[in-house]
């Protein structure tokens, strides 16, 4: 019995972990992918082919690393030659928080818009040749 549920117990262990999900078009297999935090940052003309979305079933924040080591696997195996990892932020107007400190002389009050929700937006580019 112990024989049928370690193989069920390693399939469903990895199928929980970070994955990075690709929608776009698909050319030859790259070697080498080259890696990018801007899209200003990326010197040769480039054709967009694809993007990335991060998706984590259980478990810990995955690090950047991470992130970053999946994308450009998964850009090799969809022919981009190069990834730009870039944050995203999405904050909410319509509420804030406020924090309010009272000196013997100063008040001073601060207010803020909580950040409702952020993650990385993975686009795969294509060199123009």
């Amino acid at each position: 019995m112990r024989k049928l549920y370690t193989p069920l117990f390693l399939l469903l262990f990895a199928s929980c972990g970070t994955q990075v999900k690709y929608l776009g078009s698909n050319y030859a297999t790259t070697e080498n992918v080259d890696v990018f935090v801007t899209q200003s940052s990326v010197k040769k003309p480039f054709d967009v082919i694809g993007k990335g979305y991060v998706q984590r079933r259980v478990g810990p924040e995955p690090s950047v690393e991470i992130i970053q080591k999946k994308a450009v696997e998964k850009a090799k195996a969809n022919g981009a030659n190069a990834i730009v990892i870039e944050d995203y932020y999405l904050v909410d107007n319509t509420a804030s928080v406020s924090t309010r400190s009272d000196n013997s002389k100063n008040v001073k009050t601060t207010e803020t818009n909580p950040t409702v929700l952020s993650g990385l937006t993975i686009l795969f580019l294509r060199y123009k040749e």
